[in-house]
């Protein structure tokens, strides 16, 4: 009964540190400080107050559970404590390594709370699980959607990719194309770059809603819904509908899937859902159902054969007994080949070539030839990994992995590994930076299949299934609010009275241009003059239009800007100095 009491008393005194510690680190927070970064809050905070409400708080967690005799009630208070103190401490320190040992301490608390139960499932009904489904797919949609809205409301959209694909919506509305001027400096169809039919899918939304905003919203529908093939591809491969519904929840708040859009809109968030389309036809076995999947994922872009070939040739190697998939893999092995090839070839005598250039330093001859790639892991494996394992890739694999619990490096059926291929060869592999970014577009995909690997281990281990996807959804989260947090400053910014200031005056400066006249404009004035035939973004083109538009934010120029440009032959329309400019040619 002693040690008992002890360990009450232990649990209480360090639930109510953590609580007390959480809203101290709030209210340094609303003093103007960094409380995880700067030594100096230790001084602001008052050691006997914040001592003394530790003691309160604990005695009276002591109070309510000997009360209501709830023996669990402690562990759920500490795991509860820590998990809130976990998550203020990274949405202020913004770091992988310190997400990692968070989510370590926080992993702790849980395997305290869940050390008697063998394994956590609840019997829910099938409507339960919808809602287990829906939450966390609503809430990652609209996340994204509203952040992205704010973040082209404050200026904050660059050209690249968010201007570009907003005229080349602009065209398709008006002229039934995908053609754009801001991609390339000139008027080219955006599949002379990139083969991507898919975005007609998304079109009918614009169509009825012709605005900036509606694309910008559709990156968290597209990304939301591939919570819909991911519980149908869970469901036929047995798990129960509560590991179904914790499931999807873990990867609703994988760092990746929202991450991708820190740069706005791009046919790559269409993978997440179109391979799990392709994953749960291969369950189901259907032949229509495998053709009509690989469409969709093929036409996403053109190295999306390159999944599709990895998905065919993992269900090749690991086929059921009762669902032999042998002939329908090879056919997507085929039909995969043919398509990367063609639309490789397309684009490169009839469009703007292929990105192999970011493979440059696998391919010593930099003829960008793939076969070059291959020779050279052939030839010298040892460089191989030279390449694969230098630090920005070590933490990129730690943003990656950590919320999957490093479940695909530890994956002993080395079939598996079949699908952590495309991972290697487009972000590891690369020495392009943004390849091995997750702020950036290009992991949606191998991401996803790392996902899928994780899932397939876990369908073997189902003694300890339940606890696996738990941990897993409380370290994605954790680690979501690290890499996301940031994107809630576009919305504190639209509503500070300072920037709002900036955005009326450069929303009245753009109000001098007409709709119809052909502009030059700086990379986060493109998105807000994309609807128009002509436009070219200043850094890029040496073309002369008739109206010339500068973002003068953050720049600080030593010479009489406007005299610049009047010898040059405009005129000036609006100009504030460290804002925007807006001149006319005479």
């Amino acid at each position: 009964f002693c040690g008992r009491n002890i360990k009450h008393c232990a649990v209480s005194l360090l639930t109510a540190w953590c609580f007390v510690s959480s809203i101290n680190l709030l209210w340094l927070a609303d003093e103007g400080f960094n409380p995880v970064e700067n030594i100096i809050t230790v001084a602001l905070t008052s050691i006997t107050a914040y001592t003394v409400m530790i003691i309160i708080i604990a005695a009276i967690i002591l109070f309510v559970n000997y009360r209501f005799r709830t023996e669990g009630g402690f562990n759920l208070l500490l795991f509860i404590s820590v998990f809130i103190l976990g998550i203020i401490t990274v949405s202020f320190k913004r770091e992988a390594y310190t997400c990692l040992a968070v989510c370590g301490v926080v992993l702790l608390s849980f395997s305290y709370l869940v050390k008697e139960r063998e394994d956590i499932d609840i019997n829910i009904s099938k409507t339960a699980m919808l809602v287990m489904v829906a939450v966390p797919s609503v809430i990652l949609g609209g996340f994204i959607g509203v952040t992205s809205v704010y973040r082209y409301l404050s200026y904050a959209v660059p050209n690249f990719d968010g201007g570009l694909f907003f005229q080349m919506f602009y065209y398709m509305r008006e002229h039934f194309t995908m053609q754009t001027t801001l991609e390339r400096d000139m008027l080219l169809s955006h599949c002379s770059v990139h083969l991507s039919p898919v975005f007609w899918l998304i079109y009918p939304l614009y169509f009825l809603f012709p605005f900036n905003e509606t694309i910008q919203i559709s990156q968290g529908i597209v990304l939301a819904s591939a919570a819909i093939p991911l519980s149908l591809l869970l469901r036929k491969m047995d798990f129960t509908r509560f590991h179904t519904g914790l499931a999807v929840t873990a990867f609703c708040f994988m760092p990746f899937v929202a991450a991708g859009c820190n740069y706005d809109i791009h046919e790559n968030m269409f993978l997440p859902v179109a391979i799990f389309c392709l994953l749960y036809s291969f369950e189901c076995g259907s032949w229509w159902k495998i053709l009509l999947s690989t469409v969709f994922l093929l036409g996403v872009k053109e190295d999306a054969g390159i999944y599709a070939f990895f998905i065919a040739a993992f269900y090749l190697s690991y086929r059921k007994k009762n669902n032999d998939n042998h002939l329908k893999s090879l056919a997507v092995m085929g039909i995969s080949i043919i398509y990367f090839v063609v639309a490789v070839s397309y684009i490169d005598s009839c469009g703007m070539n292929t990105a192999t250039n970011r493979f440059n330093n696998m391919i010593y001859e930099k003829d960008g030839n793939i076969v070059s790639m291959i020779k050279t892991v052939f030839a010298n494996p040892s460089y191989t990994v030279t390449q694969i394992m230098n630090p920005d890739n070590i933490r990129y694999m730690v943003l990656v992995l950590a919320p999957m619990l490093f479940i695909p490096v530890f994956c002993k059926d080395v079939r598996l590994y079949i699908l952590a291929a495309p991972f290697v060869m487009f972000n590891l592999m690369p020495d392009y930076s943004y390849a091995h970014d997750i702020g950036f577009q290009y992991t949606f995909g191998s991401a996803s299949l790392l996902f899928y690997m994780s899932m397939v281990f876990l369908k073997e281990k189902s003694k300890n299934r339940g606890r696996t996807l738990s941990m897993m959804a409380v370290v994605s989260f954790i680690f979501f609010v690290s890499c996301m947090t940031q994107r809630t400053e576009y919305i504190k910014d639209y509503y500070n009275p300072q920037y709002r200031r900036i955005y009326d005056i450069m929303d009245e400066a753009l109000s001098h241009v007409p709709e119809d006249a052909e502009v030059t404009a700086g990379t986060f004035l493109c998105g807000k003059l994309s609807d128009r035939d002509v436009i070219y973004e200043d850094f890029y083109t040496d073309k002369e239009t008739e109206y010339l538009v500068l973002d003068l934010r953050g720049t600080d120029y030593d010479y009489d800007l406007e005299q610049f440009y009047h010898e040059k032959g405009y005129e000036t329309l609006s100009y504030t100095e460290g804002v925007i400019a807006v001149f006319r040619r005479r």
